[in-house]
């Protein structure tokens, strides 16, 4: 028999997931404003967007539970997100290829996979400004962050230059490996919770459900979007927005402490753009 008082009720375990996510988001906005005070200027422009024209980032189930908390009492930004993820879905980058086609030909499989993660952000608004902002996930988070965007158009900063430009590199490992816990956790508890797919696929399954399902009958979403996975390793979420780091728990911070970053206070450095 399964003891009971071992076992977190859903809602409870929702709450306390969302309560950890809310620590690895201040850790970005820390991070944020020790790197703006060095520089001496913002990290981000206002309105800009041009890190969202060209990236539909991968998300986990945590992160889509907690943009739902926000938007599912506010109706008309609701049916907005709603909306715009159906079109983001529905838009083609190419014929749909069938399964056989797909088995035939992974290398086409994988190009499309690649456009897909290249197409503009379907909450990225007319003026530049992104409707989820406040709940954004953790991956766009880290732009301009813990990795320099490509193409950013951010003034230069002090001891930055058009080939040299600033990130926080010490504060990247530390979040990964805090969030590298919590995706160990949300799995274990529920595993929708650690599910990985485009954002905004889990978006409009999580708050459209028959609607999503009625898109996906019809045959008109392109496979390459409807990809997911269970992941235990933050890897694949942060795509190429933080450096490779696959090592979990104490060997993790080990490594870090191998490379002389500090585990405690933030760090900052000065990297050649790739």
């Amino acid at each position: 028999m399964t003891d009971q008082s071992t076992r977190e009720k859903p809602f409870e375990s929702l709450i306390k997931h969302m309560g950890l996510l809310e620590l690895l988001h201040n850790g970005f906005r820390r991070a944020q404003d020790e790197l703006e005070a060095h520089l001496g200027v913002s990290i981000c422009m206002p309105n800009c967007g041009k890190c969202c024209e060209q990236n539909t980032v991968l998300v986990w189930g945590m992160e889509v539970e907690y943009i739902a908390s926000f938007v599912l009492g506010n109706h008309r930004r609701l049916k907005e997100v709603i909306d715009r993820s159906e079109e983001w879905l529905r838009t083609r980058s190419g014929p749909i290829l069938s399964p056989k086609q797909r088995l035939a030909d992974p290398k086409k499989t994988m190009e499309r996979i690649r456009a897909t993660y290249g197409m503009r952000c379907p909450y990225l608004l007319e003026d530049h400004s992104c409707l989820i902002h406040h709940e954004r996930p953790i991956a766009c988070r880290s732009y301009g962050v813990t990795h320099f965007p490509y193409n950013c158009l951010r003034p230069y900063g002090k001891g930055e230059s058009g080939s040299v430009r600033a990130y926080n590199s010490g504060v990247g490992m530390v979040i990964k490996q805090s969030l590298t816990e919590l995706l160990v956790s949300a799995a274990v508890g529920d595993p929708k919770l650690a599910e990985v797919g485009f954002l905004p696929t889990l978006v409009l399954s999580r708050l459209a459900a028959p609607r999503f399902a009625g898109l996906v009958d019809s045959g008109m979403v392109d496979p390459s979007k409807l990809i997911r996975n269970h992941v235990t390793s933050p890897a694949l979420i942060f795509q190429d927005q933080l450096p490779t780091f696959t090592l979990a728990g104490d060997e993790a911070l080990q490594e870090v402490e191998k490379t002389g970053i500090p585990t405690g206070p933030l760090t900052l450095v000065i990297g050649g753009r790739r």
